[in-house]
């Protein structure tokens, strides 16, 4: 990935710049900050500098400050030079370290550790125009801040700085130095700096007197004249940044972007060249060493390669190469890059070569940035993935639906020692903690009690420490299963905060590595969140698996705003590699307060996210929250929970997956009483939650969670969870009685895409009267009107549409003109494949059915008729209504027409769009062509050829000239005069012996005298099996033919996708997962996405299609099994006009699947156009009907039984079932 810092040129109108200096005229003091190697120049241990055992202080090549803020000083005072600065005008305060060794009391021990006030005096008295000093920050060693702090002389404010031009020589460095490309930043921007007056952030002042005069401030360094600042570079106490300042061409880099700050202040001539800087880590090793602990989620969290080459390549060839150290930072520099376009490889023994080079653009005077990763020679992949929440075992295919039927059993008490605190669900397993305290172990499956779980290793509660709460207090799962435990607890900030009755708290966290095993020590921490006092580890979640995981718990304030902050620890190997506290905002009226949530706060992880968790208590809706990255800074909340119907006091949720989406199940209150356990909908966030309409989850007893003795609190409920395949199993439990519901064995809902049909309208003296008919009931839709003329389309929303007839009243008065009209229905998610519909024909015993059209025109009388041929039995044509009756049952249309075919006489068929006629194709000699029926007048048939017959079956016209004959499939492209009919021929252009694919431009024709328009030699050249169904679209046509298991091959293909040119555009000997087609059927969606193919058994693929230019790729999405009869053939498949899937299985007859899919809005255009006239002035409706009731609907669809105040959507139900709906503004 190309990483470029770009930078806009600061537009700062500077003190240098106002009088009027020069390059070569600007004077510049530069001082590192320290300069020995002494305990008071920052030593820090590091991985391979530790701290020596007679010194306490790593050797001199390790950290100190001495070392780095030269390093930075140097570099930064040679770039000014190349910007124009001379030599002679750059001032600093010292260029070496020392002396060596370090000798605490010699008289040389500060020899380049010059005193600050005579550095003060030096840089007035050499009339230098800015001052820079350069240093590194430190907090507690260990922890992830990390952001840099610029001061200056005087308080806080552009106008109360100490020295004119001081503030705006910060905001000029300020970007030019902030780089989180490779330095994880724990506050601030680019945009938002950090600038401070010294006087304002350390609270007081001094004064030293020089040839100026006399100044306040409170940094020594800067008690002077001249403008400038101090800059703490970064916090060298976040160990990864100090290992990366052991780097000499790192620590220059920094120095590269303070010179371009005064670069851009002063407007010196800036650099011609650029520099690219990065690191190279391993790509899966995380690095786990107590000298090491990195901001988690940052690409420090990955093992640094000492050693590694780095190749700097310009058009493929190398133009330099960088070693990087041994010192576990992993950092590279290139210097004075030529601006352009570059590659980069990385190389490193017991490492495969990058996989692939990063680009990168280098620019005048700006660093570039890249992070590369190499795959370790004996990396292997984990067998396993662990997630917080499992995806269960699902067809792939599966959608999660509106509404369940559940049942639930009696409900079964337990044995357990103390009040239960909480539960977890995981599989056929719940763990059951209580005060005891005690963890229990049931079986879901058998709603037994399996064993009480070990507490051998927990520290007991400690009686002479008052802050010794409670020995275990909560316990999680790792995403792998292991449990976790935590102690509550007292802590306190150091030694000194110990109130009498306590001790020093320790929080304990312990983990199980299976229920059989005694709990371990895992980790420990003194942490009290950065409080004086707190309450630590009242509860406890863990995101990922043990061996790498995020551990949050809590700490409560002691004090009266009973605030609370986050303790985040990452664990790594059993090892905690970082830890950090969250909340900078605390007060009893913040964000995080038991003021607010209450006592019994419970953590989860969240499912949404890794790095999410969800809080809730028995005072607040549940809540979802990102815990900030880094020490006192506040956590950012994602998202409230929306519905308040399940109360404040649900606590207990469960999380799980279903179908690809996040649930929550919650129990439901009723006053005091549980009542019910619903499930939410949290894809889209808590604040987004929606509900899955449930039936039989209302308990048939309820529980009563009235508040007990208050020493006992409340009694606990909770929900809890599982999967198995599609069915859910819900828990709820009260107190230490469990009651399970299921959708095991209960019959379900059965989903389909739903449409409108028969769309027109009347009207009566007052109203128009929309009406339209609804193959099913649907909760919501809506009219939608636009004008002819043009304007903006009028929605009339619709709700509570009903199977059949729908009528809605149009008050006239709101309408003027024509309209084109169309009614949509709003189809809820469907999800799983069900079957809708089924018809077999008499047949003849044992088939019965070889092909199957719809009408897919809105315009046609018999719009969404499904047509199906049975050449077997009694022979002839049915027809489906849109309700899905047979409308001639056992009584097929042109049984005598068929009589002399054979069985494939009637075969596969297609619709006319022009006028809804029925073509079937016939592959038979004696009664060959392609036969037409007019479903309005289905007792006779037309033949499609106007010619004569021969014995072969080829028909000819009056002329003479072959125009086809028998034949496998007939299918329509276009329409109007551009209307073409597209059928493979045996019997062209010779008599059984033809096989071609032909084109027939017939426009608005009925029949044709004409011979085909196009033929297809080099396709039809692998139509060998000549059994071919055709399915055109607007730019090319899917071919496909019979070919048994194992026969799909490049030679003969299952099926190809063509262009009308005769190019092969996709031969699907090239799809692997594709083993055959047994009858040849083929559907395309509407939406050109989805392809369902009768595969060699036969099964129905599902394929997902990709288009590149009109060349489809195919991804396998599932396999429909159980609709169709192994033993059969499927010939033709349609989808209809709302996505549901009919085929025409030979032995099974017709079968209508609704296929899996989101929720989804169908529109069905009237062929009426709507002509609403002159308005008459009436203002209400006045229908001559009884009102039954009256419902009022703002925009966003929320119900009201009195008018909200806008816009009103007034939807009036009669006594007589009808409805009309009316626009009111209030």
């Amino acid at each position: 990935m190309k990483k470029i810092l770009l930078l806009a040129s600061a537009a700062i109108l500077a003190a240098g710049a106002m009088q009027a200096k020069t390059a070569d005229e600007v004077r510049i003091y530069l001082n590192p900050g320290h300069g020995s190697w002494g305990p008071n120049d920052r030593p820090m241990a590091t991985i391979p500098y530790p701290n020596l055992p007679e010194t306490g202080r790593p050797d001199t090549c390790g950290f100190y400050e001495t070392n780095t803020n030269l390093w930075k000083i140097l570099e930064m005072g040679a770039v000014l030079e190349k910007m124009g600065v001379k030599h002679e005008n750059i001032m600093y305060s010292r260029v070496k370290n020392g002396p060596f060794p370090y000798v605490k009391g010699a008289a040389d021990e500060e020899l380049y550790n010059r005193n600050l006030s005579e550095i003060c005096r030096e840089v007035d008295a050499n009339n230098m125009d800015m001052f820079v000093s350069v240093h590194s920050n430190a907090a507690t060693d260990g922890t992830a801040t990390n952001y840099p702090l610029y001061l200056y002389r005087g308080r806080d404010g552009k106008d109360n700085e100490g020295n004119a031009g001081s503030y705006d020589m910060c905001a000029a460095s300020w970007p030019r130095h902030y780089m989180d490309e490779i330095d994880p930043q724990s506050y601030y921007s680019r945009t938002n700096m950090n600038l401070r007056g010294d006087i304002s952030f350390y609270g007081s002042s001094y004064t030293t007197t020089t040839s100026k005069g006399t100044f306040e401030g409170y940094l020594g360094v800067l008690r002077h004249g001249t403008p400038g600042f101090l800059v703490e570079g970064y916090f060298h106490t976040y160990q990864p940044a100090r290992h990366r300042a052991l780097n000499m061409n790192y620590c220059q880099m920094e120095g590269v972007g303070y010179a371009r700050g005064v670069c851009d202040y002063f407007g010196l001539n800036a650099e011609t060249t650029g520099y690219i800087m990065g690191t190279v880590k391993d790509l899966h090793e995380k690095i786990v060493n107590n000298l090491y602990k990195y901001a988690a989620g940052t690409d420090d969290q990955w093992l640094p390669l000492n050693g590694a080459v780095v190749t700097l390549k310009k058009d493929g060839k190398a133009v330099a190469t960088y070693t990087c150290d041994n010192n576990w930072n992993g950092v590279f520099v290139f210097k004075n890059v030529t601006p352009g376009d570059y590659t980069l490889s990385a190389s490193c023994e017991g490492y495969k070569d990058i996989f692939e080079e990063e680009a990168i653009t280098v620019k005048a005077n700006e660093t570039s940035y890249a992070k590369l990763h190499l795959e370790n020679l004996e990396y292997v992949p984990e067998e396993i993935v662990y997630e917080n929440y499992a995806t269960p075992a699902q067809p792939v295919y599966l959608k999660l639906a509106d509404s369940y039927n559940f049942t639930q059993d009696d409900g079964t008490a337990f044995e357990m020692q103390g009040a239960v605190k909480r539960t977890i669900v995981r599989g056929d397993s719940t763990l059951v903690m209580t005060d005891a305290p005690a963890i229990y172990l049931i079986n879901n499956k058998t709603m037994t009690l399996v064993k009480q779980l070990s507490l051998n290793g927990i520290n007991p509660v400690d009686p002479e420490n008052a802050g010794s709460y409670k020995s275990l207090s909560d316990i999680a799962l790792t995403a792998d299963g292991q449990l976790v435990g935590v102690n509550n607890v007292r802590c306190q900030f150091d030694d000194n905060q110990v109130d009498a009755g306590y001790k020093r708290g320790t929080i304990y966290f312990y983990k199980w590595a299976d229920f059989d095993s005694d709990p371990i020590l895992w980790a420990t921490s003194k942490s009290s969140a950065n409080f004086y006092n707190a309450d630590m580890g009242a509860t406890l979640a863990v995101s990922g698996p043990a061996k790498d995981c995020e551990v949050v718990t809590t700490g409560v304030t002691s004090g009266s705003s009973r605030a609370l902050r986050f303790l985040v620890l990452n664990i790594n190997d059993n090892e905690v590699v970082s830890s950090h506290f969250t909340e900078q905002t605390l007060s009893a009226d913040g964000t995080f307060t038991l003021v607010k949530q209450g006592d019994d706060i419970q953590l989860n992880v969240s499912p949404l996210n890794d790095h999410y968790y969800i809080l809730n208590g028995s005072l607040c809706a549940p809540f979802e929250f990102e815990p900030a990255a880094t020490n006192n800074v506040d956590s950012r909340v994602i998202g409230t929970f929306n519905d308040v119907e399940i109360g404040h006091a649900s606590k207990g949720l469960a999380f799980f997956r279903y179908a690809k989406r996040a649930l929550m199940a919650a129990p439901v209150y009723n006053g005091n009483l549980v009542s019910a356990v619903k499930i939410y909908d949290i894809t889209e966030g808590l604040q987004n939650a929606k509900l899955v309409k449930t039936v039989g989850t209302q308990l048939q007893t309820v529980i009563n969670a009235a508040k007990k003795a208050p020493a006992m609190g409340a009694a606990f409920t909770a929900a809890g969870a599982n999967v198995k395949g599609e069915d859910m199993n819900l828990f709820l439990f009260g107190d230490a009685k469990v009651v399970k519901f299921t959708t095991a064995g209960v019959e379900q809902p059965v989903f389909r895409g739903e449409y409108a049909y028969d769309l027109n309208y009347e009207e009566n003296s007052d109203n128009y009267i929309i009406k339209f008919k609804s193959t099913g009931d649907v909760e919501s839709g809506k009219v939608v009107l636009t004008p002819v003329e043009g304007g903006d389309p009028v929605e009339v929303m619709l709700y509570n549409i009903v199977k059949g007839g729908n009528q809605v009243y149009l008050n006239k008065g709101e309408y003027t003109g024509k309209y084109n009209w169309e009614v949509v229905l709003n189809n809820p998610a469907i999800p799983t494949v069900a079957k809708i519909f089924a018809y077999a024909p008499a047949g003849n015993g044992n088939y019965c059915t070889r092909g199957l059209a719809i009408d897919q025109n809105p315009m046609s009388d018999f719009f969404q008729s499904i047509y199906i041929s049975d050449p077997y039995g009694t022979k002839g044509i049915y027809r489906v209504s849109p309700e899905l009756n047979v409308v001639n049952d056992g009584a097929p249309y042109l049984t005598a027409e068929f009589a002399t075919g054979n069985t494939a006489s009637p075969f596969r068929m297609g619709v006319n769009p022009n006028n809804g006629y029925v073509y079937s194709a016939d592959w038979s000699d004696a009664h060959s062509g392609i036969h037409i029926m007019n479903p309005a007048e289905p007792a006779t048939a037309t033949q499609f050829f106007e010619g004569t017959r021969e014995e072969t079956g080829l028909i000819k016209n009056a002329a003479g000239d072959a125009l086809g004959g028998s034949c496998t499939s007939a299918a329509f492209l276009g329409n109007g005069e551009n209307t073409k009919l597209l059928s493979f021929q045996e019997d062209y252009p010779t008599g059984n012996a033809g096989n071609e694919l032909c084109v027939y431009n017939i426009g608005a024709n009925v029949t044709t005298d004409k011979a085909p328009a196009v033929t297809f030699p080099t396709v039809s050249a692998k139509l060998l099996n000549t059994n071919v169904e055709i399915v055109p679209l607007e730019n090319g046509m899917f071919v496909s033919q019979i070919r048994g298991t194992g026969n799909n091959n490049v030679g003969v293909p299952s099926f190809m996708y063509t262009d009308y040119e005769d190019n092969i555009l996709f031969n699907s000997g090239n799809l692997e997962d594709l083993d055959g087609s047994w009858g040849a059927g083929l559907a395309v969606s509407q939406d050109l996405s989805t392809m369902v193919i009768a595969t060699g058994y036969p099964k129905l693929n599902v394929y997902s299609i990709d288009w590149n230019n009109n060349v489809p790729s195919f991804t396998l999405q599932y396999v429909i099994e159980g609709y169709t009869n192994k033993s059969s053939i499927v010939n033709q498949i349609h989808f209809d006009y709302a996505g549901n899937l009919f085929f025409a299985d030979a032995k099974l007859g017709a079968v209508g699947i609704a296929l899996p899919k989101d929720a989804q809005s169908v529109a069905t255009p009237s062929k009426y156009l709507f002509d609403a006239g002159q308005a008459t002035g009436v203002n209400d409706v006045n229908a001559n009907k009884t009102v039954a009731g009256v419902k009022y609907y703002n925009t966003l669809g929320v119900a009201s039984s009195t008018p909200f105040e806008g816009i009103n959507i007034v939807v009036t139900t009669y006594t007589d079932g009808t409805h009309s709906s009316a626009k009111v503004i209030k």
